[in-house]
């Protein structure tokens, strides 16, 4: 048996992370949503209905970096905690297990809800304001690197 990485033990560890955290995860991305209209409408208002694709492009950087260090940091609370400290760190897994669930959930899956969450926003945004009529609105595709610059 391996004592750093056991797929027996972490599929359960992944699913008890998952059980637990599940109530604040939506919380956080309820939180995030609202923050994002929040930006994006008020810039969207603030241009006269315009939100160009350089304005949502410097909105993701800002939410992926802002919101990004928040929920890492509310990853490893439990830590600071000594009640719930030890219970993490007693759990009949790995270290490694442990640090792969939390980068798991901070970095792949924080990512996708992020980029799900801000496309959603945006959308939602770019269909309700009313820019001027010789310039549309466009929804920024923050994969294609000439379209960000």
């Amino acid at each position: 048996m391996n004592n750093t990485f056991n797929l027996k033990r972490f599929i359960p560890l992944f699913k008890k992370h998952s059980l637990e955290h599940a109530k604040t995860n939506l919380l956080s991305t309820a939180v995030l949503a609202g923050i994002a209209a929040a930006l994006m409408g008020f810039a969207a208002y603030s241009s006269g209905g315009r939100l160009p694709l350089q304005m949502q492009s410097i909105m993701f950087i800002y939410l992926i970096a802002g919101a990004g260090g928040i929920f890492t940091s509310l990853t490893f609370t439990e830590l600071g905690n000594k009640r719930k400290a030890t219970g993490v760190l007693t759990l009949p897994a790995s270290h490694f297990e442990k640090f792969l669930v939390s980068w798991i959930y901070s970095y792949i899956i924080f990512q996708l809800v992020l980029v799900g969450v801000f496309y959603v926003v945006d959308w939602a945004i770019i269909s309700v304001s009313v820019p001027p009529v010789h310039e549309p609105n466009k929804l920024v595709n923050i994969f294609d690197p000439e379209q960000n610059a």
